[in-house]
This record gives structure tokens, C-alpha cells and sequence, in this order.
């Protein structure tokens, strides 16, 4: 996301600053059947996604695979505006990423949410839990 010279860091700020965001679609997995995310319910306060689903499903990222109960595979839009890095993730708490006006981490092949409110569930379907 780069534009005329100007550093991510900057663009983000700009983005924010006017309500910029991109929706995208992106995947999560789990052992529960829900209708809303909600961010109590997590270790992390934070919600993991997937771009790719075919590698969420093969391995299953997050879920607690135990042979024969089923797995959930949720197809989300998310809206994003202003996303951390690996540079952020690596020093900073969760807490300080939503105070320095964060709403999610890319880590490359995952992203992490922090406000279920941006979360809208398009699809649920019953996956294969070919646990390993």
C-alpha cells in the first residue's frame, strides 16, 4: 500500500482519518456453531482469520480437532482500515495495537480482528474434521 513515496504508517493515518476501509472476505474455523462473533469468548480478545480456505480447512488453524464432532468452517466480510504489520505485532500488546487505532494485524497468510462489529458471517458449512 504504498503511494507517491509515502510510508504505510502515513497512508494508514490518512485512511483512518477519513473512514477509508477495505471490506474483505476472509475465513474462520471453529467447533462451535455461533451466529455473531464475540470477542469474550476468545483467549486472545482478538479473532484469527484465514485468506486462503483451503489451508484453513487442511489444517484446521484454531479449531480444537477432535475426531468425530464437526468443525465450522465461517465465510466473513470483514472491514478493515487500518491494519498492524509483523513489525507491530512483534512489539506491542493486542491492548496497545487498539489504542494506537489498529482494528486488525496482517501476518501474511492470517489476519487477526479486534472488533467483532466489523465481522459480518456470510456462510457457515460443516467441514470434514479429517483430524490428524
Amino acid at each position: 500500500m504504498r503511494s507517491r513515496g509515502l510510508p504505510d504508517s502515513a497512508l494508514r493515518r490518512i485512511a483512518r482519518k477519513i473512514g477509508a476501509h477495505n471490506e474483505i472476505i476472509l475465513y474462520h474455523i471453529s467447533n462451535y456453531l455461533f451466529d455473531e462473533f464475540d470477542i469474550e469468548r476468545t483467549a486472545t480478545k482478538a479473532i484469527w482469520f484465514a485468506k486462503d480456505k483451503d489451508s484453513l480447512v487442511e489444517e484446521g488453524h484454531g479449531a480444537d480437532q477432535r475426531p468425530g464432532e464437526p468443525l465450522y468452517l465461517y465465510t466473513c466480510q470483514v472491514a478493515i482500515s487500518n491494519s498492524a504489520g509483523w513489525e507491530e505485532y512483534d512489539k506491542y500488546y493486542t491492548s496497545q495495537l487498539i489504542e494506537m487505532g489498529y482494528d486488525s494485524i496482517d501476518l501474511d497468510e492470517d489476519i487477526i480482528i479486534f472488533h467483532p462489529e466489523n465481522i459480518k458471517i456470510l456462510s457457515i458449512e460443516e467441514v470434514n474434521n479429517g483430524s490428524k
